[in-house]
């Protein structure tokens, strides 16, 4: 982040979390080995992600802790998308289906990247 700006540090986060998605969406019995890359992929993303967001907070000036603070919470309850994911799977929606659904709202961060946030710092 520090060394290429928030663009491509957002790309990388990206690339990082739709991969692990689909890993995961598309990971059997049989190549379960591929969770072992899936799930630091997924980590390393999810971080990048907070840490760019945190610039945000910025544009709030006095506000500034408050809105890194919710960030911060937004990101440490993000394990209940997998609660929402376990009991949608309860109902009989497949984990395939539900990860490639997070795989495609990774075009809603391609968007903000380019259209919301800064270019450098």
């Amino acid at each position: 982040f520090d060394r290429f700006k928030t663009t491509v540090a957002r790309l990388i986060a990206i690339f990082f979390y739709t991969t692990a998605t689909l890993i995961i969406a598309f990971t059997s019995a049989g190549s379960a080995v591929l969770l072992f890359l899936a799930m630091p992929m997924l980590t390393i993303g999810g971080i990048l992600f907070l840490i760019t967001n945190l610039q945000i907070g910025n544009l709030f000036g006095q506000h500034r802790s408050t809105i890194i603070t919710l960030y911060n919470g937004a990101f440490d309850s993000s394990s209940a998308v997998f609660l929402i994911i376990k009991l949608l799977y309860e109902k009989g929606i497949s984990l395939k289906a539900s990860f490639i659904f997070l795989s495609v709202c990774s075009t809603w961060h391609v968007a903000r990247t380019f259209l919301l946030m800064p270019r450098g710092h």
